[in-house]
């Protein structure tokens, strides 16, 4: 996970979205060490009355399985997502132009369309390329792409958030 904490810059992040591995997605908790020691709150998603919704997370805190089987902090602690300056998604699969390819359940492009200001970085292995994928109108595009083999960048904004590397 060297490859994704190289590139964050604790200067410019205040809270940062990520997720609980679940079902062969790549584990963030290296990175949420770095973004816990470098002060940067972090949240996980939760499901709500069919709503994706963020919860702070504290490394070591209780958690329990939520829907899906998808582990949760408890207690939950929402989060807006106004404070959110970076989401970590997981991808099934991603193309080269930033499209991303989720579960189906469209919770993160349902949520993502609401708060247009933070950055969303899907995180996957390199072998999830897939040029095939049909972008619906629905879904939300990313601003880059972190891999084992390093990152892709679709958005400026990118660097100016997460500096360079």
């Amino acid at each position: 996970m060297r490859w994704l904490v190289d590139r964050l810059d604790s200067g410019n992040l205040s809270c940062v979205a990520g997720y609980l591995a679940n079902d062969g997605e790549i584990d963030l908790s290296e990175a949420f060490g770095w973004l816990a020691l470098n002060n940067v709150d972090v949240v996980v998603p939760y499901l709500r009355s069919g709503e994706m919704r963020f919860s702070l997370f504290r490394r070591g805190q209780r958690l329990e399985v939520g829907k899906w089987g998808i582990q949760v902090p408890e207690p939950i602690e929402d989060v807006d997502l106004k404070f959110i300056d970076l989401f970590l998604v997981p991808v099934v699969a991603f193309s080269s132009s930033g499209d991303r390819l989720g579960r189906g359940g469209g919770y993160y492009d349902r949520t993502l369309c609401q708060e247009t200001n933070s950055l969303i970085v899907g995180v996957a292995h390199e072998f999830q390329l897939d040029e095939g994928i049909i972008a619906k109108t629905t879904d939300i595009p990313l601003a880059a792409v972190v891999t084992e083999r390093g990152w892709r960048l679709f958005d400026n904004r990118v660097k100016c958030i997460l500096g360079d590397a």
